[in-house]
């Protein structure tokens, strides 16, 4: 099962104990396996830590996934959004992000306020019928 992540940019530390629990969850009893994270903010930071720290533990494969192909980025198990070099520069992180819910089956979000971008991406995602996990209540 793939899972993808979408959250504030300025998620608090306090939602690392929740994610964990989330991410060791949905691995143990789902047999989730592959998680695609962007890289913008703390959440995917958090995130990412937490894939990495996990991968250790169990099988699992995870991806940061960038939206600019000349990105310097400094994640190990990066990839960069198919298609995403013909986007214009100031909508390839939509179009990464739309590019990871495509592929998702389970969307772990941190959305407060339903009107930012990782709250419209929870939407979307409910609409689209997947699994939306929000450890931000």
């Amino acid at each position: 099962m793939t899972c993808t992540f979408f959250g504030h940019r300025d998620a608090p530390d306090k939602a690392e104990a929740q994610l964990k629990a989330v991410l060791i969850e949905l691995i143990e009893n789902e047999k989730s396996d592959l998680f695609l994270v962007g890289n913008n903010g703390r959440f995917d930071a958090m995130v990412y830590r937490l894939l990495r720290t996990l991968s250790e533990q169990y099988k699992i494969k995870y991806f940061v996934v960038s939206a600019y192909i000349n990105e310097k980025n400094h994640y190990e198990n990066s990839i960069v959004a198919d298609g995403c070099e013909t986007v214009p520069p100031r909508f390839a992180t939509l179009y990464r992000n739309r590019w990871m819910l495509r592929r998702a089956d389970t969307v772990i979000t941190f959305a407060e306020h339903p009107s930012s971008g990782a709250g419209k991406l929870k939407a979307l995602a409910e609409k689209q019928g997947k699994r939306v996990i929000n450890i931000s209540i």
